[in-house]
């Protein structure tokens, strides 16, 4: 009777461990958000509104959305509009078009990316293009049959 308590325990503590770690990459870049919110003071013009920009992605994309990490729109959507307002003073296009990308709470979802898109074509780059297309393709398809 004995082993038959005994094999499920022992299966049950070889996966337990497993399933209650968090991932190095979530490590990596809690430490790299940490790193980039504490110099953002120090930086200006453009590598500032690029950190920002950056921030946004770590904050949307990268952050699992499940654990102890507790996720929050508002972030993006703070230092988009700070990277947007930066970037509008400073004239550079391809911060406007990157922030315009991250503003996706906004109401004005779909002129917004149009917006990025014609700014990318306008400055010929390809990362804002291949963005600004994907999340125009997210936004206007529907998963419903």
């Amino acid at each position: 009777m004995k082993k038959y308590l005994l094999i499920p325990t022992l299966m049950f503590a070889c996966c337990l461990h497993s399933f209650s770690q968090t991932g190095e990459g979530f490590r990596v870049d809690s430490l790299r958000v940490d790193k980039i919110t504490k110099t953002l003071p120090l930086l200006k013009g453009t590598n500032r509104v690029d950190s920002m920009l950056l921030l946004c992605v770590y904050y949307d994309y990268a952050y699992p959305r499940i654990g102890r990490f507790t996720f929050s729109e508002d972030t993006v959507r703070h230092y988009a509009k700070q990277a947007f307002a930066e970037a509008t003073n400073l004239g550079y296009q391809r911060g406007i078009a990157l922030s315009l990308l991250n503003l996706k709470a906004d109401s004005e979802k779909e002129k917004n990316i149009n917006e990025a898109i014609r700014i990318g074509q306008q400055i010929n780059d390809d990362k804002v293009l291949g963005l600004g297309y994907y999340n125009l393709a997210v936004l206007t398809s529907s998963f419903e049959d």
